[in-house]
């Protein structure tokens, strides 16, 4: 059974209490950390006074960075599963 602590994260300017498993304070500190920095890049790029704008823009931002991380390791994912048939193949005429 996992334990759950609550853990408080700072996001454009406000505090948010959050309840998490234990085993995962390390990642959402990380999280809120990473959105921050995002939210001052983002601060820097536009002139938008909003923080619901920042917000919108870093969300955006971030996802368009996991898919493209998600892109690249699918084709990765595809070059290693044609090698590996290539080196199925060569075990296979080598057996025969």
């Amino acid at each position: 059974m996992s334990e759950h602590i609550s853990v408080q994260v700072l996001i454009a300017e406000r505090t948010y209490p959050i309840k998490i498993d234990t085993k995962d304070a390390g990642i959402v500190r990380e999280a809120a950390r990473l959105l921050q920095e995002k939210l001052v890049q983002v601060q820097q790029m536009y002139a938008v006074k909003d923080k619901q704008d920042y917000l919108a823009m870093s969300a955006l931002l971030n996802l368009v960075d996991i898919l493209k991380e998600k892109s690249e390791r699918d084709e990765q994912f595809a070059v290693l599963e044609k090698q590996l048939a290539e080196i199925e193949s060569q075990v296979q005429s080598l057996l025969k």
